[in-house]
């Protein structure tokens, strides 16, 4: 470790110094507060400086007082773990009469007690910018013993300040450089803070809004953001709806252990939210080892039947790719048939997109009495894409609620 880092990891160190029985914004507030606190020494250490070079013999005094009285600063730390207001009212009691002090020494021609102004602006990132109390006392004391400062301390002490007024007058122009780089730091924190918090805001805002939109439709969503209370539903004169179900996956479940079937499932069914992109469908909702998915809502489309059936023989062959790469044997059923649904958002807490009607009932029970990695349709969906698809025969059945009913195999496009 270079001595850099050294000195930087002792730093931090530092600057965390009593904060660790704290969280959150009151513990990165007292990190804050350690640094400036840790930074007014430093800030002193300089005026010694300068006033040794100007005349050391002349301001002895101020200088003694200096190097004596900033490293208690320093304290500040360790009087957190008494507690947040022990240490807060210490910073502000102590900063008045150390500046105070200052300034009935050098007078206001040294432009001291600017410095009151400072401390005022560092009150907001010590007590944040909540208004309360404390902030209140801690502004109102800046700006009164500014004011008597002006009022009172026309001149230096000649007791014990004897240099002359020429070199008070250089320490001016330190007192007004120092006053504005606290300033131009502390809003420079502030507006750096503010921009971290606007980009946090925006990342969790993008995150929010591909949540909501993996949930149910951008447009549907986008309703749903512009009127919370407004009640979205609609009726689709022709839509097709599509089951997709993993055989025997009750079974593979019972031997695999939790993760392992999240994450089978997960695998295969963002390979099918990927396919519904590419094809313009629309992805319903998944139940278990099922996966709905629609043609032509809530965007209404003249080929949806045509979209989902284009859909319907990728998933089959996705699913067949996917079973050969894990070397694990595993095949889908699928339905799916077109004709008129009502769509829309139902619940409050959680709200979600969904398709009612017969249409999603027959496509339903297709899939359910289909044969592993076939795609089943009614005969009135066969009429429907003849013209562009092949299919096969596979006669009539029995389906709950509809009675005998002729059904056909899509096998491809021709």
């Amino acid at each position: 470790m270079t001595l850099k880092q050294t000195f930087l990891q002792q730093l931090f160190l530092w600057l965390e110094t009593g904060t660790q029985d704290f969280t959150g914004h009151t513990r990165r507030r007292l990190i804050v507060i350690n640094a400036l606190m840790t930074v007014i020494p430093s800030l002193a250490f300089i005026y010694v400086v300068v006033l040794s070079i100007i005349d050391f013999s002349g301001f002895r005094m101020p200088i003694l007082f200096i190097t004596l009285g900033a490293p208690l600063f320093l304290i500040t730390p360790f009087l957190w773990q008494i507690s947040v207001r022990t240490g807060t009212i210490f910073n502000l009691c102590y900063w008045l009469v150390f500046n105070l002090i200052l300034s009935m020494l050098l007078g206001r021609e040294s432009g001291i007690h600017l410095l009151f102004l400072a401390g005022t602006t560092m009150s907001i990132l010590i007590f944040g910018v909540r208004f309360n109390l404390m902030s209140l006392i801690s502004l109102s004391s800046g700006v009164v013993c500014y004011s008597a400062a002006q009022k009172l301390f026309i001149d230096h002490s000649a007791e014990f300040v004897t240099a002359s007024p020429e070199s008070i007058g250089l320490v001016f122009y330190l007192s007004t450089f120092i006053y504005v780089m606290v300033n131009f730091c502390i809003i420079s924190y502030a507006f750096a803070q503010a921009h971290r918090a606007e980009r946090l805001l925006e990342t969790e805002y993008a995150y929010s809004e591909g949540l909501l939109n993996s949930m149910m439709p951008r447009a549907i969503a986008d309703q749903l953001k512009t009127d919370r209370q407004k009640v979205i539903a609609e009726s689709y004169d022709e839509a097709s709806i599509l089951f997709a179900d993993l055989a025997g996956f009750t079974d593979r479940a019972s031997r695999s252990t939790p993760t392992e079937v999240v994450n089978f499932l997960n695998l295969l069914f963002t390979r099918f939210d990927q396919l519904a992109v590419i094809h313009g469908v629309e992805k319903i909702k998944t139940l278990g080892d099922s996966y709905m998915a629609a043609g032509g809502l809530p965007r209404r489309q003249a080929d949806h039947a045509e979209r989902i059936a284009n859909f319907a023989l990728d998933v089959i062959q996705a699913a067949e790719t996917l079973s050969e790469s894990i070397d694990e044997k595993f095949q889908l059923r699928v339905g799916f048939h077109s004709g008129p649904v009502v769509a829309g958002v139902i619940g409050a807490e959680k709200p979600f997109y969904d398709v009612w009607g017969d249409t999603v009932n027959t496509a339903e029970r297709l899939e359910n009495l289909a044969e592993v990695g076939r795609v089943q349709v009614t005969y009135a969906t066969k009429v429907k894409l003849e013209h562009k698809f092949n299919f096969e025969k596979r006669g009539n059945m029995m389906m709950k609620g509809k009675g005998e009913q002729e059904v056909w195999y899509l096998l491809g496009p021709k």
